[in-house]
């Protein structure tokens, strides 16, 4: 556990009191209402119409950021579908609380406070208080162009970005060959041609959950070195190019980038070279009261072949050696990334000790190959950040989600108890396809009211669709059976026809 307390001034509440203490109502008190806002569609604006719509029917009705110490609780859900309302009384019921519908910001009592799964410029909540970071400094930090900008002019020490080139539809093969020729010069002035592999990674500025992302890397397909090219979201491979022509790999990249995007748009993107990397945490920062206090490190879990994770948990090293880097990089990554918040507060008009909010950065730590590379051209050694997420995640939401289903008040000391006993997360969980969402819930829900009674071990559908998202909280151990088993029950069982 961290407690960074501001340079800037020493603060009045004593730590006791700020992490025991309801982090939507930091003055002691209770709020009246608690209203969620998955605003999930306001991720990825620059999408079109269409898939933005997508976007949100698949992840809005997750809902898990609330205030669940106010005397009622709410959520904000525009035009809600029967799936949608049904889903909602099933989060009621592990809840344990009245959960109400509100379709308009002009039904909400106004002594409410809305949590915003991202507090951004674009939430419209007329003069009803919003709970996070400001919406000005969200919009940037989010954004992977003005982070990398921030980042580099911050210039805090062991928290850097890779490698990279800032283009749009226009400059794109240029800049990503500029990336790419960099990296071969430096390559060979640190004898590493033959050893570390060419690549990038290009993100939109909006990207976010693998949309708007591609990978372009050298690969050894059969003997041969070729280049494939992939938009990670979906694993879309195409043909394997030559493995010298990057230009057109390039090309068929911006292509798959801007497909989706609305064409009267021109988003700008960060080309990066790929590095290689080692352990790959994110590590959350509540803020609160010119303090900065962490969640620990957290991991994702991919997908062979996808960069975009597919759920999220508690990071859990998986031999002696991820332990070590654990124990050395934690606290400092925390440290890091709270003195990089706190240098950039001014620039957004608000002093460090009125910032109020979540913010998450994820972590690359360099493999092998990057440290030789930055030992040998005489840099220090470095933590790289690959984006910020100033916002709920889909980890720090499951951990509240956590919080509402065992009842506990949304303290920061809850929390890392909810994190200490374990949380997991899958968006699409493989083994419920084909299953009917409604009768898996329904069968998860009794089940895991069994688990209740047992301590802290609990499974929660977080999104009803086709696969299920699910939350597992405590000992994955004795969750994953228990979900496997409800799956199976809820399974259509097969006639046997004689012939």
């Amino acid at each position: 556990m961290l407690y960074l307390q501001s340079m800037a001034e020493l603060v009045k509440p004593t730590q006791f009191e700020i992490q025991n203490r309801s982090i939507f109502a930091p003055d002691g008190g209770t709020n009246p209402f608690g209203i969620s806002l998955h605003n999930a569609g306001d991720l990825v604006p620059s999408l079109s119409p269409e898939s933005r719509e997508k976007f949100s029917l698949k992840y809005g009705t997750r809902s898990g950021a609330n205030d669940y110490g106010a005397q009622e609780i709410g959520t904000l859900i525009d035009d809600p579908s029967d799936t949608t309302k049904r889903h909602i009384d099933y989060l009621a019921a592990v809840y344990e609380r009245q959960l109400t519908i509100y379709t308009s910001t002009k039904d909400i009592p106004q002594d409410a406070l809305v949590v915003p799964y991202l507090n951004s410029t674009s939430v419209e909540t007329q003069e009803i208080p919003r709970w996070g970071l400001p919406a000005e400094m969200v919009d940037a930090l989010k954004n992977k162009v003005s982070f990398h900008r921030l980042v580099t002019e911050a210039a805090i020490e062991g928290f850097e970005v890779p490698d990279h080139k800032i283009a749009n539809r226009e400059t794109y093969v240029q800049a990503g060959e500029t990336v790419i020729k960099d990296a071969q010069e430096a390559y060979a002035r640190t004898d590493l041609t033959n050893s570390y592999p060419l690549g990038l990674i290009v993100r939109l500025e909006d990207a976010d959950g693998g949309y708007g992302s591609s990978v372009i890397k050298q690969e050894v397909k059969n003997g041969r070195k070729v280049i494939t090219v992939t938009s990670n979201r979906d694993n879309e491979k195409i043909e394997e190019l030559d493995s010298n022509q990057w230009r057109e790999a390039l090309a068929i990249s911006r292509k798959q980038i801007y497909a989706k995007i609305d064409p009267n748009l021109n988003p700008e993107v960060v080309i990066s070279r790929m590095i290689d990397r080692g352990e790959e945490p994110g590590v959350s920062l509540i803020f609160s009261e010119g303090t900065a206090h962490s969640l620990g490190w957290n991991e994702q879990l991919r997908l062979k072949g996808v960069v975009a994770c597919v759920g999220t948990s508690t990071f859990q090293p998986s031999n002696r050696h991820a332990r070590d880097i654990q124990t050395k990089y934690e606290g400092q990554s925390a440290e890091a990334f709270a003195t990089f918040m706190e240098k950039i507060t001014p620039d957004f008009g608000i002093a460090y000790n009125q910032l109020q909010g979540i913010a998450n950065v994820d972590l690359m730590l360099p493999g092998p190959l990057e440290s030789t590379l930055r030992k040998r051209l005489g840099k220090k050694p470095s933590l790289y950040v690959a984006e910020c997420n100033p916002r709920w995640t889909n980890y720090t939401d499951a951990v509240m989600a956590g919080i509402g289903a065992e009842q506990l008040q949304p303290t920061i000391s809850n929390m890392l108890e909810v994190v200490r006993h374990g949380v997991h997360t899958i968006d699409e969980y493989q083994p419920s396809a084909g299953i009917d969402p409604e009768k898996a819930r329904e069968v998860i829900y009794q089940r895991d009211q069994a688990l209740k009674v047992k301590g802290h071990t609990r499974m929660i559908v977080r999104m009803p669709t086709d696969p299920l998202g699910v939350i597992l909280l405590g000992k994955k151990e004795q969750a994953l059976p228990s979900l496997n088993t409800s799956l199976k029950i809820a399974r259509p069982k097969l006639r046997n026809h004689k012939a």
